[in-house]
């Protein structure tokens, strides 16, 4: 999906449902094609970003209201990316991703890498 010209401060939301039949092992989630901007992503469970803080590198779940941030592509050539593994800490549920930028007009495209599931924008 892709957004152009989110105004400064406004968070532009997602929806994605991972269904409990999901024959996966993980799910790729990334901003790429950054044109203007610093756009930060932020993925919680069942409730609109931020979340409370609660998702680390050795989680083995995600707790309902739990969230996270997507750090920077290690490599430094890409936007923010959040990579997680079926039950490591990623459960069947309705996920919500929030992208925002605080300081500048952001332009981006949201890739999310899954199978059998929809990613739905509203505001």
């Amino acid at each position: 999906m892709r957004e152009t010209n989110q105004a400064v401060g406004v968070w532009q939301y997602f929806e994605v449902v991972i269904p409990t039949d999901a024959n996966l092992l993980g799910w790729d989630l990334r901003l790429t094609n950054v044109t203007a901007g610093s756009p930060q992503l932020y993925v919680s469970r069942d409730t609109l970003p931020p979340g409370v803080a609660g998702i680390g590198s050795s989680s083995t779940a995600w707790p309902s209201g739990a969230g996270t941030t997507a750090p920077a592509d290690w490599s430094g050539c890409g936007g923010p990316l959040l990579e997680v593994g079926m039950g490591n800490p990623l459960q069947p549920g309705t996920y919500y991703i929030g992208v925002q930028d605080g300081m500048d007009v952001s332009s981006y495209s949201l890739v999310s890498r899954g199978s059998g599931w929809r990613v739905t924008a509203f505001r």
